[in-house]
């Protein structure tokens, strides 16, 4: 038996199409710090320092 709603139909064409194409800058090199509205949350609120 079927379940009509978990069967979902896709299109493989437009899924291959988005990933082959990149939304988002990508910035090279890579920051050597992370910014300043992420430290809290890099450094789990100061409680791992930054070497």
């Amino acid at each position: 038996m079927a379940y009509p709603e978990l069967y979902k139909q896709i299109n493989c064409d437009d899924i291959i199409g988005r990933m082959a194409y990149r939304r988002h800058r990508i910035e090279y090199p890579p920051p050597l710090y992370p910014p300043d509205a992420l430290i809290p949350n890099f450094t789990m609120n100061g409680a791992m320092p930054i070497t």
